[in-house]
């Protein structure tokens, strides 16, 4: 199990918002002080995604050796 990787303290806390938030990005639909705010948003949601697919897939491989 997972249980040290939470994205409840995240701005960004699931792909839905990280989606719609990029897209806001792309459109040009923010100002600079939010498109900064989003950007680092997004990378801090983005590190913990990753993060939680490294461990799973180490859990993977622990589970086929």
């Amino acid at each position: 199990m997972l249980t040290d990787i939470s994205y409840d303290n995240l701005e960004v806390g699931n792909g839905g918002i990280a989606t719609a938030l990029l897209k806001n990005i792309v459109l040009g639909n923010m100002s600079q002080e939010e498109y900064e705010k989003a950007k680092k948003d997004l990378l801090t949601y983005c590190e913990q995604d990753t993060r939680a697919m490294v461990e799973i897939y180490r859990k993977v491989l622990e589970k086929i050796k």
